[in-house]
C-alpha cells in the first residue's frame, strides 16, 4: 500500500526537463523567438480580418445598379425612337396611329402586377402575361432567332396594354408583338430573312 501512494518517477520527468530547460540560456532565446513569432502572427491576423458585412435586401451591388440604370436608358431611348417614328409617319401621311383606341379594350385596360421589373426573354413574358390577363395561349410564328430577345419591362401595376407596348418596342424589328382581339391572344411574329 505504501508503494501505491508514491507517484511514479516518470510523472516528474516532464516537469524536471522543463525546469532544466528553463534554467538554460536556450530557453530564454527560444522563448523570446516564440513570443516574437506569436506577436507577429497575432498582428497579421488582426490586420487581415475585416469587419463583418451583413447581407441586406435593401443593399444592391454597384454592378446591378449600373445594369439597371443602363436598362432604363435603353428603354427611354427605345421609347424616344418609337415616338420619332410615329412623328415621321404623321408627317409623311398626315394620319396618326390609332394606338390609343385599342388601349381601351377591357382586356388590355386591366391593371396587373407582375412584380417590380421583368428582366428576361420575350417568349416567357408573353406566355405569363397571357395567363395573368386571361387570354388564350400566345401564338409564335416564324423561326425563333438564335439569340433570344431580352426585355427589361416595368411591370409594377401597369395596364396589360402598356406592358405589351413596351415588349413590342423593345423587341423592335426582331419580332412583331400584336394583340389579336378577334382571337383574344397575343401573336409574336418573327421576321423571315
Amino acid at each position: 500500500m505504501a508503494f501505491a501512494r508514491v507517484p511514479h518517477i516518470t510523472a516528474f520527468l516532464p516537469f524536471g526537463v522543463f525546469v532544466l530547460f528553463y534554467q538554460s540560456e536556450q530557453f530564454e532565446v527560444s522563448m523570446k523567438r516564440g513570443f516574437c513569432i506569436l506577436a507577429c502572427l497575432s498582428a497579421i491576423s488582426g490586420c487581415s480580418s475585416t469587419s463583418e458585412q451583413y447581407l441586406s435586401v435593401e443593399r444592391v451591388s454597384p454592378v446591378e445598379e449600373r445594369i439597371s440604370a443602363l436598362a432604363e436608358v435603353m428603354v427611354e431611348r427605345a421609347n424616344r425612337v418609337e415616338q420619332l417614328k410615329k412623328a415621321q409617319y404623321l408627317n409623311l401621311t398626315g394620319n396618326s396611329f390609332q394606338t390609343s383606341e385599342i388601349g381601351y379594350l377591357p382586356i388590355l385596360n386591366q391593371h396587373k402586377n407582375l412584380g417590380k421589373n421583368y428582366i428576361g426573354n420575350l417568349e416567357p413574358f408573353v406566355k405569363r402575361l397571357s395567363v395573368v390577363a386571361g387570354m388564350e395561349a400566345p401564338r409564335f410564328i416564324g423561326p425563333k432567332p438564335s439569340i433570344d430577345i431580352t426585355l427589361n419591362i416595368d411591370t409594377d401595376y401597369k395596364t396589360v396594354y402598356s406592358m405589351l407596348e413596351q415588349a413590342g418596342t423593345l423587341a423592335g424589328s426582331r419580332a412583331d408583338v400584336v394583340y389579336k382581339a378577334a382571337e383574344n391572344l397575343i401573336e409574336v411574329k418573327y421576321p423571315t430573312r
